[in-house]
């Protein structure tokens, strides 16, 4: 795990803002978090996000829309979109994003899951 690779975390609901941020900082990744998108692209400029954490359902810009925007403007940043929603991963793949995470799956999923992306790099889980 490299410690240096900074995660943005968007997610609106404050609970599970802080479930999420607790679980990746315990794990040793610096995170940054906001509660929607358009504050996100604030935050992506200039800084050297490595990991685009990304909630599904946003007040405002929606996720997909979000990963598209972060894709374009900011290539080497991976995209991972998590939701509860059980149509999570056709989303990620028309969005374009990196991986999927179900929020269902708890907390060692996504840390699993943050780490083989850090490790990897740009990857889709199938």
């Amino acid at each position: 795990m490299q410690n240096s690779c900074h995660i943005l975390l968007v997610e609106d609901d404050a609970d599970q803002r802080a479930l999420f941020t607790l679980a990746l900082k315990s794990a040793g990744y610096p995170v940054v978090v906001t509660p929607d998108a358009e504050e996100a692209l604030e935050r992506l400029r200039g800084n050297g996000f490595a990991l685009l954490l990304t909630d599904w359902y946003l007040p405002g810009m929606m996720c997909d829309e979000l990963v598209r925007v972060v894709k374009r403007e900011y290539p080497d940043v991976v995209t991972v979109l998590m939701s509860s929603n059980e149509h999570v991963r056709d989303t990620a793949h028309s969005s374009g994003a990196d991986c999927w995470f179900r929020k269902n799956d708890g907390v060692i999923r996504l840390r699993a899951l943050v780490g083989a992306c850090m490790e990897r790099g740009h990857m889709l889980e199938e």
